[in-house]
């Protein structure tokens, strides 16, 4: 093709001059035989078409007809996606093969179909195995917890029996609690020498009054002692306890090692109480206590 503007030789195809730099027409098409030069303008050096000659030849035109584009693969048809399906979940591994038609040999696909169905089928009964393993080791489990519970309830119950049987606490009887040494000295089960400020007892009760020494034992470390830290029964029924004056005005202290002190403590009861307890409790929160037996 020789350049429009100078004139110049360029090979077919090219898009400018390579002697000038100008832009070259481009081939039109020739229905009979295919591409061909364009023909010069004699009235203008530029004034050339660019577009191709529309083509005429029919059978030309009807092969366009037959040209499929190509389709985008689906993710479930990939290779490897049905491959990591068929290792990870193999009865979705074996449904994708059968509907890409992955591999197109259909006695390898059955081959690989059996194969796959056998590799579930341990697969999942090691599963099941383990499982089954672990439920039974958690039930052997549960069940010697549970047997090592009921051993110490009962073990628990025992102690619990063996304290109550202990010998019964009494007046001039002295007893040791966590550093503290107790002893109870005497106690007046018809109390009538209140303070002229004190208020007589109801109709059909009585006061009683029970004296104590606290002593702390211990090497080291203060004990707190209350006359509060007493519970009073009569006949197994609650009785109330009663703040009367006398010459110790006690309530409570902190006992440094080695020390002691004496108190009284009173309480209001039936007159016709057939027995009188008072339970000791070294903490206000905690089940220990000591049983000591007034009448």
């Amino acid at each position: 093709m020789n350049c429009p503007r100078c004139n110049a030789p360029n090979p077919d195809g090219q898009r400018f001059c390579g002697s000038c730099g100008a832009p070259l027409p481009p081939l039109q098409q020739d229905p009979n035989y295919g591409y061909r030069k364009p023909e010069p303008n004699p009235n203008s050096n530029y004034n050339y078409s660019y577009g191709y000659q529309q083509q005429s030849n029919q059978n030309f035109s009807q092969q366009n007809v037959y040209y499929q584009p190509p389709q985008k693969q689906k993710v479930f048809e990939r290779t490897w996606f049905i491959v990591i399906m068929c290792i990870c979940v193999p009865p979705i591994g074996i449904f994708l093969l059968w509907i890409s038609k992955r591999p197109r040999n259909t006695v390898v696909r059955v081959i690989l179909t059996i194969f796959l169905v056998f590799y579930f089928m341990i697969g999942f009964g090691d599963l099941s195995s383990s499982d089954s393993d672990t439920d039974s080791n958690k039930s052997a489990s549960q069940g010697t917890v549970s047997q090592e519970k009921t051993d110490n309830d009962s073990a628990k119950k025992n102690s619990q029996d063996e304290q109550n049987q202990k010998e019964d606490i009494k007046v001039g009887s002295t007893f040791e609690i966590k550093g503290l040494k107790i002893t109870i000295n005497n106690a007046n089960t018809a109390f009538t020498n209140w303070g002229q400020y004190d208020s007589a007892p109801a109709d059909g009760m009585k006061y009683i009054m029970v004296n104590f020494t606290f002593e702390n034992v211990k090497t080291s470390g203060d004990k707190y002692v209350s006359i509060y830290d007493f519970d009073c029964y009569a006949d197994n029924a609650t009785c109330d306890q009663v703040y009367l004056s006398d010459d110790s005005n006690f309530v409570n202290t902190n006992l440094s090692p080695g020390r002691n002190v004496t108190f009284s403590t009173y309480y209001t009861v039936p007159e016709n109480a057939a027995s009188i307890e008072l339970e000791y409790h070294e903490n206000m929160i905690g089940d220990e206590k000591t049983k000591i037996i007034i009448q």
